[in-house]
This record gives C-alpha cells, structure tokens and sequence, in this order.
C-alpha cells in the first residue's frame, strides 16, 4: 500500500473553499451576535431618555444682593444683582452648581 501525504501548509483548493465557507460563516454568526448586542444596548439607552419624563422644575427664591446698588453692583439692565440658592441633598449636599445667565442685547 502506497503512503500519500497531504500538504499541511498549502491545502488542496477544495480543502480551502470549505475552510474558508466555515470560517465566512463563523465571522457572520460573531459580526451578526455583536451587532445584535450593540443594537440592544442603543435601544435601552434610547428608551430611557425617550419615554422617561424628564424632572418637575423647581421653582429657587431669588436672594437680593444687600447693598448692591448702592455699591454699584447692579446687572446691565440697572437691575439689583441677586443670586439663586437651592442646596442639594444626599451625596450632593456638599456640591455646588454655579448658573451664570447672559442677556442678548441687540
């Protein structure tokens, strides 16, 4: 009996056709499981910010600056200065969030 020997580099071109359909196919199957993971974590973000709604505004006392005017501390308009204070809460309650509001003029 005569031994035959097969080229373990360079398979015969049958050998690679059905390799390399095995190996497209494994690819789609991976490229098609990212996709589908990638489009659900989209989906979950997207449902949150679109059917959720967004908080209750809440209404912050305006706190005149003492003695502004007369220390010539007023806004463009000639209008007292004044701040907005709403303290936080929870993990928050030591932050602070500072709102400098422009005007247009024109």
């Amino acid at each position: 009996m005569a031994a035959t020997t097969k080229p373990l580099l360079h398979p015969e071109p049958e050998e690679r056709q059905h390799g390399s359909a095995a190996n497209s196919a494994r690819r789609l199957a991976v490229a098609s499981a990212v996709l589908i993971v990638l489009l659900m974590a989209a989906f979950v973000h997207l449902r949150t910010r679109l059917f959720l709604s967004p908080p209750e505004p809440v209404e912050v006392e305006l706190t005149l600056v003492d003695g502004a005017r007369e220390k010539g501390a007023v806004c463009l308009d000639g209008t007292p200065a004044g701040y907005h204070l709403q303290r936080g809460s929870g993990t928050g309650s030591s932050s602070w969030l500072i709102h400098l509001q422009l005007r247009s003029f024109s």
